[in-house]
């Protein structure tokens, strides 16, 4: 997961950076933006609650697996929104 967004924020940035010159892309880029930092802050977060149930010698939350859902969701989105936003 971690690797994933990490791909997406460095393309992202590259995209815009050195193909567009920091030329305005519109709403969609911004949406694109806020939705790969939201899936940032949860892949972070998930990393973060299991690594500290594993420590504790707990199961994780029985939430984790709806939060992956999200997370999945999120990513198939957030590429989406590349695809229209960098066509």
């Amino acid at each position: 997961g971690l690797l994933a967004i990490m791909a997406i924020w460095i393309t992202g940035l590259w995209l815009y950076i050195g193909w567009y010159g920091l030329t305005p892309l519109g709403e969609v880029f911004w949406i694109k933006v806020l939705l790969a930092a939201a899936l940032l802050v949860l892949i972070v977060m998930l990393n973060r609650v299991t690594r500290l149930a594993r420590a504790a010698g707990n199961p994780p939350p029985g939430w984790i697996p709806a939060a992956h859902r999200v997370a999945a969701a999120l990513l198939v989105a957030i590429v989406a929104l590349a695809v229209w936003a960098f066509r």
